[in-house]
């Protein structure tokens, strides 16, 4: 999908987010629900963001968030619910709120043109690894449970899931493991589709950043995506992050708020 427009260029990044997990990886666990203005995904795990909704332009929210929250309160699994820009933001905050969903974040969605991506001049210290077997995975977690506080009890299902689809240079999905010395100090991951290149995952030891190590694993895989045919990359940064993207050519088309639920 080649994006001419703001508009088309939100539903891009939107596309992207809705489509995340389908590609990301594969597992028996992990069960997904399509239906016109909501995509659900289930691993029935106990860290929400492997169980949530993404809505959009739904017909009767009320409706869509009784039927859903009460699925995830039957399995007792956490689970985050992220609202479109095709939903009233404010009545579906209204409504997640009283079903005691709490606001967790919002994810700001950016966009840049890929064509004129230009190679920095300055330098880091930094050796870019791409893995393509599984058990070079295990680096990429390091910087990623860091930087997102992502619990220990969920790294053996997301290297699962990771594992059950193809990556790396030609792939649909690349992961970026950046080191200094033998540290895994940074990671990514790049997600293609449509035409369209999603970067995700971008994370660097808190000890490690400010040295300019996230922004050189960006320019790698928004290089890489570009290489491989990609027009327009695309992400969904914290409001901390979109900083960063900001000074790489990336503009600002919509946000995503998110509200999670605990058991």
């Amino acid at each position: 999908m080649a994006a001419s427009s703001p508009v088309e260029t939100r539903v891009c990044i939107e596309e992207q987010f809705r489509s995340f997990w389908p590609r990301f990886g594969s597992s028996p666990s992990m069960r997904f629900h399509r239906e016109p203005g909501l995509v659900r995904w289930f691993a029935d795990a106990p860290v929400p963001m492997f169980n949530g909704v993404f809505s959009q332009n739904l017909s009767d929210p009320e409706a869509a968030v009784a039927q859903h929250l009460e699925f995830f309160r039957s399995h007792k699994a956490p689970m985050i619910w992220c609202v479109g820009t095709g939903d009233d933001q404010s009545d579906m905050a209204r409504l997640l709120g009283v079903e005691g969903l709490a606001w967790s974040s919002q994810l700001v969605g950016m966009a840049r043109e890929l064509s004129d991506l230009t190679v920095r001049g300055d330098t880091v210290p930094l050796r870019i690894e791409r893995p393509v077997r599984a058990e070079a995975l295990l680096p990429w977690t390091r910087p990623f449970m860091a930087s997102f506080d992502f619990p220990s009890e969920g790294r053996d299902f997301l290297l699962e899931y990771m594992s059950g689809a193809e990556f790396g240079l030609g792939c649909d999905v690349t992961h970026y493991v950046g080191w200094e010395a033998d540290v895994p100090v940074v990671c990514a991951s790049l997600v293609l589709g449509d035409g369209v290149a999603g970067l995700y995952n971008v994370g660097t030891l808190p000890q490690h950043r400010g040295r300019g190590f996230a922004t050189a694993v960006t320019l790698a895989a928004l290089l890489d995506a570009r290489a491989a045919g990609m027009h327009l990359g695309v992400l969904h940064a914290s409001s901390q992050g979109a900083r960063l993207y900001r000074n790489l050519g990336f503009r600002e088309y919509c946000r995503i708020p998110m509200y999670v639920w605990a058991v």
